[in-house]
């Protein structure tokens, strides 16, 4: 993130994908202008920096549903025999730091 900063001091908005939370926004801090950040899952990190203003919303799947109808939809298709969807939604949500 550094890197990118140094070469592109224009950046205004970081998106937090995957892990580095926590040096994703030591270099925005460090940086010094002001970036809107926007992270992924709901951690006591990313809890902590929307409570004072680092993050600005996160947004939380279910990993656990995700997980779960994942497999048994394996298992319904390979072990019971059953048809299964080929879309399953699990429910997902946008958190600021009023909502927590």
């Amino acid at each position: 993130m550094k890197k990118a900063f140094k070469e592109h001091p224009e950046i205004d908005f970081v998106y937090i994908t995957a892990a580095g939370v926590n040096g994703t926004l030591q270099a925005v801090e460090e940086h010094g202008k002001k970036v809107r950040v926007c992270t992924f899952d709901d951690t006591k990190t990313i809890r902590d920096a929307l409570q004072n203003g680092s993050v600005l919303a996160t947004i939380c799947q279910q990993p656990f549903e995700q997980g779960y109808y994942s497999v048994k939809a394996l298992f319904d298709k390979v072990i019971t025999k059953k048809a299964v969807q080929n879309t399953i939604y699990t429910q997902l949500s946008i958190k600021v730091d009023q909502s927590l």
